[in-house]
């Protein structure tokens, strides 16, 4: 019986998975998690944080799929779950260029707004998409079997923008403008979580005139 920390697998790919799925998951250090083998149980390891049962070296995809999809993940929505397989492929993605995001990256699918989406889209690829359907037909992406799928009608947009923000995932591998539209869309959302202080120039008109009254008055007086 061995700790997650102690497998030779677990090599510096592992580790930047491990890393990444990590993030506002609280999955206990390495060292901490009792690997389970075949005829193993739970009363073997006692002192174990978290078990993790596994015969065989799982796949990168695989090991971020475990991580991301634990119990202790608060991130992970029904969508995230439904395009599960996008997630992972995006934690391997990430860990392979050496990134590492400051939000759990399951949020991409319930912290997202269109509007989100059209503003990473534009700004990436140069080109105003004013509706959803303006990408899709430029992506030439066609979600129509969304709609035939038994879904409640009020959820469609919402799986519609889910749909779209997997195609990027897919596609980010290979496609440098897909990976850039993924990586501003995380962007986004740590803005969302983080903002940064508004500049002067940023604040409301309204703002910005109380405070030149009161520079005009300090000087006159």
């Amino acid at each position: 019986m061995k700790k997650l920390c102690e497998l030779e697998w677990f090599s510096e790919l592992y580790r930047k998975i491990y890393k990444i799925a990590s993030i506002e998951n609280p999955l206990p250090d390495p060292c901490e998690i009792v690997v389970l083998g075949h005829g193993e149980s739970l009363e073997s390891a006692p002192e174990a944080k978290l078990y993790w049962f596994r015969d065989k070296v799982p796949s990168p995809e695989s090991f971020a799929y475990d991580l991301l999809f634990s119990e202790r993940n608060k991130a992970v929505s029904v969508l995230a779950m439904m395009f599960s397989r996008q997630l992972a492929k995006l934690a391997v993605l990430l860990a392979k260029r050496d990134i590492v995001p400051r939000i759990n990256i399951a949020r991409l699918f319930s912290d997202i707004t269109e509007d989100d989406l059209l503003n990473a889209l534009s700004k990436v690829y140069r080109k105003r998409f004013r509706k959803l359907d303006d990408y899709l037909k430029f992506a030439k992406l066609s979600p129509m079997y969304l709609e035939t799928s038994g879904f409640k009608p009020s959820d469609i947009p919402r799986l519609i923008i889910a749909f779209a923000i997997a195609n990027l995932i897919d596609g980010a591998e290979h496609n440098k403008k897909k990976l850039e539209a993924a990586l501003e869309l995380l962007r986004v959302i740590e803005e969302k979580q983080n903002p940064s202080p508004k500049t002067e120039t940023e604040q409301p008109r309204e703002n910005q005139q109380k405070n030149l009254f009161k520079r005009l008055f300090r000087f006159r007086s």
